[in-house]
């Protein structure tokens, strides 16, 4: 919640349990024009990004959601704007 309009990328700082670490950054955008109605914005891994907030999902290998995994949200500069979001 409470991000501003602009490009960020979530990453992965923490896998779960037995996991390996996924550090390829997944990039997204708010955008200025959705007069903040949410605006759905699939990325590999599932991430999904609405207007002014996003929802991290991380699945296994069969689609089974993990809970656990530790992100943080960078901007496009990579300045660290949220840390310690975690997946359901």
């Amino acid at each position: 919640d409470g991000l501003a309009p602009g490009d960020y990328s979530f990453i992965e700082v923490q896998a779960p349990t037995g996991y390996v670490l996924n550090t390829d950054p997944v990039h997204f955008t708010i955008a200025t024009e959705s007069e903040e109605k949410p605006q759905l914005v699939m990325a590999s891994d599932n991430f999904v990004n609405y207007q002014g907030s996003a929802e991290l999902i991380k699945h296994d290998s069969k689609g089974q959601p993990l809970s656990g995994a530790i992100f943080k949200v960078v901007d496009k500069s990579g300045k660290t704007i949220q840390t310690n979001l975690t997946s359901d």
